[in-house]
């Protein structure tokens, strides 16, 4: 997970979407304890990181001058989602959610699970077991299919080009 998220923060710097020495790293739950191991092992990397149970450093965040902001998945982000786009929108700052509720709250991008193909296959699976099968012996499953949202209107805003390539990719833009 670690390899990704750097991949992703070396892309948009690769893009002139990020200056290297302002990216932020932000998250709760597991998320924020990613946030920072991200800050901790690759330091060179970030500003800063903020876990969602001190969403008070926000004023931290900005103060940092960050120009990117990737947020990790966890519990409690829902709620938090759109007070994490109204402080992005306020302080022009693009972010990478890992759920398409980002983007269509107002954020800039998503990349992550599909929740709906999840809930379909955890159908599937209580189907086995209530037809006898056992747990135990019921191979564990991942995420299969992964979705990109791009906010067209948010990126518009922030004055950036989407490559073509990329909107090609994308499951859904939001206009």
């Amino acid at each position: 997970m670690h390899d990704d998220l750097i991949d992703g923060v070396d892309w948009a710097i690769a893009r002139g979407i990020a200056d290297p020495a302002r990216v932020g790293i932000y998250g709760g739950s597991y998320g924020g304890y990613s946030a920072l191991v991200g800050l901790t092992f690759t330091p060179e990397k970030f500003a800063c990181a903020i876990d969602l149970f001190g969403i008070s450093n926000l004023v931290t965040m900005r103060e940092a001058r960050i120009d990117a902001l990737l947020v990790f998945p966890g519990p409690l982000l829902f709620e938090a989602c759109k007070r994490i786009v109204t402080h992005a929108a306020k302080s022009r700052l693009p972010v990478m959610y890992p759920w398409r509720e980002g983007p269509e709250e107002g954020g800039l991008v998503s990349y992550g699970t599909n929740f709906l193909d999840m809930y379909r296959r955890a159908a599937n699976y209580v189907n086995r077991i209530l037809k006898g099968a056992k747990p135990a012996d019921l191979p564990i499953e991942q995420p299969t299919k992964f979705e990109l949202a791009i906010n067209l209107n948010t990126a518009k805003a922030l004055s950036l080009t989407i490559p073509p390539s990329l909107l090609g990719r994308a499951d859904e833009l939001i206009q």
